[in-house]
């Protein structure tokens, strides 16, 4: 469990970095982090169904909802929300 908190810490600023270059395109690179964050958070649930422990979903569905907020911010910046 140590070692799942300690990558989620160095995971966010990778995750900002890689947002903040794509940030300049038109593409919509925000929608498709939201969308990659609803199927991480599907694979960790998979993935505690299965056989993972119970760490591995929650480090799992963690970043998973990371990457979605991080796409709705981009999304709202943009002006994509509505």
């Amino acid at each position: 469990m140590k070692l799942a908190m300690n990558f989620s810490l160095v995971s966010v600023p990778i995750i900002s970095i890689i947002i903040n270059r794509y940030k300049k395109e038109k593409f919509m690179y925000d929608m498709i982090l939201f969308v990659l964050g609803f199927c991480v958070i599907i694979a960790g649930v998979g993935a505690v169904e299965g056989t993972a422990p119970l760490g591995t979903g929650i480090f799992l569905a963690t970043v998973g909802v990371m990457l979605m907020v991080c796409g709705l911010f981009g999304m709202a910046d943009k002006g994509e929300l509505g």
